[in-house]
């Protein structure tokens, strides 16, 4: 995802891009939101993303066989 700012209005830009696809997305809307004071690091998002905003979420890659 990227965010691209219009203007200096408060209004952004949403677009998704994958490989050689780039699509302007329509104006999202939250449906949940996990927060903290200061940034998040990795690890803390790792940690805490699957039991918050990511409990619903099924992973559509198929699972992996680890590489010897």
């Amino acid at each position: 995802m990227a965010g691209f700012r219009r203007g200096i209005s408060r209004e952004w830009s949403c677009f998704s891009v994958t490989e050689g696809l780039v699509t302007l997305l329509n104006e999202p809307e939250p449906v949940k939101t996990i927060q903290k004071d200061g940034k998040w690091t990795v690890e803390e998002l790792v940690r805490v993303f699957p039991v918050t905003m990511g409990i619903e979420l099924v992973n559509p890659a198929p699972s992996q066989v680890p590489r010897e």
